[in-house]
């Protein structure tokens, strides 16, 4: 970790969230348009099977034949396009990628692996391997955010057998979202076309490609691949946002729309803070359970992904009390459902409100779990990507930033030492982990939601006062 980057938490609730908005509030933007982010390659998450057949699969998918580096268990390894160089490790607490280990017994496993190769398909596609546990409590909530954010998935059929029930509820959770899903069926593995299909009727409309890693026969895999991030690439090119002439309703000025929109915000405060609190239970008894299971050494593992799972969870939730938020709030200043280009100016207005108020500080926050049992942070775009399990660019439509959860790396060693394999301790620990992190992230997703309340008021009220939407 590094030096002096960690600073104390000061725990505060958001203050005047249901007052009239003050002159200074009012005020315009000083701020430049946002930087467009710089294309890149696609991302297909991969998964099903065992790491060792997808690592096959890699292998004959990729022709400079560099093997796929080896991972831990609970690892995510990205493949992008570049000079073959070693593979780097992404640590939690660490904002630079650190040279990949060899693990020792008190050395803890990277959130993600990423190597660069010089292979033409990598030029297209970038690959995100999932991990052999990621159909598990929580890792299935990572890994549906990461196909979310990828934007496809690419599952290998294993064997010849019927598709176990975590498969089934996976795939028919993604099948639901936009994701593209491709399916590489194995030379034998009919059957176990048969039984998923069956299984998951809304998959007949995926892309089903027949593989042979043994011969290396991957050519319609790799065409339709290519072919889709083509597509993707296009896709991409954002339509320009509309500047037509959005005009005020002229009694909007004297209503009550900030007093809604405060409202608003306590209610979606109050909301994500019992989610929050319903999901903490859930990973204190999952852990607790593998104390016993498992012992003291394995706690720290197993509550690093967790917390990663709960950050995944917190974030979306966020994201989507935004969301409403930011929808219903318009729609009441416009008195008529926004569309889709006012909208997004909406939004990117807010977001450079985000950045110009003082109040909101750096929203770009990673807390860390310390071997006492409390928090620290530590700020950053970087710091939050390093937790990531694949750090792809920006999602243009967010609002809000990622935050990240994570134990920092005294944790693993201090837990794995014979002189603290005492369950009780371990518990107690634990006990007072789940509440410092409940104290530290609530406190933060409140101060997200207040620091979006005043840069709404901003716009809004400029709207408001001039009778044209400004954004």
């Amino acid at each position: 970790m590094e030096s002096g980057s960690l600073q104390a938490v000061a725990v505060s609730c958001p203050t005047g969230a249901g007052r009239q908005p003050s002159h200074s509030e009012v005020g315009t933007f000083r701020s430049a348009p946002a930087v467009p982010v710089p294309d890149e390659p696609a991302a297909v998450v991969l998964a099903g099977a065992g790491r060792d057949q997808r690592r096959a699969l890699l292998a004959t998918l990729l022709e400079v034949g560099a093997p796929v580096p080896a991972a831990p268990t609970a690892t995510y390894v990205v493949l992008r396009h570049g000079p073959a160089r070693p593979p780097v490790a992404f640590l939690p607490g660490c904002r630079a990628p650190r040279p990949l280990p060899s693990r020792s017994a008190g050395s803890r496993a990277p959130r993600r692996i990423e190597q660069s190769l010089p292979d033409p398909l990598l030029r297209y596609v970038q690959f995100v391997d999932a991990p052999d546990d990621a159909l598990g409590v929580p890792g299935n909530q990572v890994l549906l955010d990461t196909v979310d954010r990828a934007g496809a998935l690419l599952y290998l059929l294993a064997g010849d057998r019927s598709p176990a029930p975590a498969e089934v509820n996976f795939l028919t959770e993604v099948a639901a979202r936009r994701a593209a899903i491709f399916l590489a069926v194995p030379r034998g593995a009919g059957g176990a076309r048969v039984a998923l299909l069956s299984a998951v009727p809304a998959l007949a409309a995926a892309t089903w490609c027949a593989v042979d890693p043994e011969t290396g026969d991957t050519g319609a895999l790799r065409r339709a691949l290519v072919e889709w991030a083509g597509l993707q690439q296009l896709d991409r090119a954002e339509e320009p946002t509309v500047q037509r002439t959005v005009r005020i309703p002229a009694g909007v000025h004297g209503s009550d729309w900030a007093d809604r929109l405060a409202g608003r915000v306590r209610e979606s405060d109050r909301r994500v803070r019992e989610r929050l609190a319903a999901d903490l239970a859930d990973l204190h008894h999952r852990c607790a359970r593998a104390v016993d299971d498992l012992g003291c050494a394995a706690l720290p593992e197993v509550l690093d992904r967790e917390v990663h799972a709960l950050s995944v969870q917190a974030v979306a939730g966020c994201a989507a009390a935004v969301d409403w938020i930011l929808d219903a709030s318009v729609a009441q200043v416009l008195e008529a459902t926004p569309d889709e280009s006012v909208r997004r100016r909406v939004a990117e207005a807010v977001r450079r409100g985000l950045a110009d108020d003082p109040e909101a500080g750096e929203l770009d926050r990673v807390l860390l779990v310390t071997t006492t049992g409390g928090v620290a942070t530590l700020t950053g775009a970087r710091a939050v990507a390093a937790l990531a399990a694949w750090s792809g660019p920006a999602d243009r439509s967010a609002i809000l930033p990622h935050l990240g959860v994570g134990l920092s790396g005294g944790c693993h060693p201090h837990w794995r030492k014979p002189a603290n394999a005492d369950v009780d301790r371990a518990r107690a620990w634990l006990d007072r982990v789940v509440h410092a992190v409940e104290l530290e992230l609530a406190a933060e997703l409140s101060r997200r939601l207040d620091a979006v309340r005043r840069s709404l008021v901003v716009v809004l009220a400029d709207a408001v006062d001039h009778g044209l939407l400004l954004a």
